[in-house]
């Protein structure tokens, strides 16, 4: 089995590093697109914390007439939802 290690023409490395770099382009586009994706996910996590923390704490507790076993109740919902 013989190795080709002799001079390759223009062409070639030019199809060569065309096609390295365009796989780095892709690379870079997939990694930013999975770093935008965890963004947004943490983005919206916390938006439903939020929510669920104006409902359960702030409805149960506060206003819902519940008084504080409403807020002990809505903040263990609220923990568990959270955090589980």
């Amino acid at each position: 089995h013989e190795e080709d290690h002799g001079e390759h023409s223009f062409s070639d490395v030019l199809i060569h590093q065309g096609i390295h770099t365009i796989e780095f382009v892709l690379g870079c586009v997939s990694n930013t697109a999975s770093y935008l994706r965890l963004w947004a996910l943490s983005l919206a996590h916390a938006e439903l914390s939020e929510v669920f923390w104006s409902k359960l704490i702030v409805g149960l507790g506060l206003e819902g007439g519940f008084g504080p076993v409403g807020m002990v109740i809505g903040f263990g919902a609220w923990f568990i939802a959270t955090f589980a």
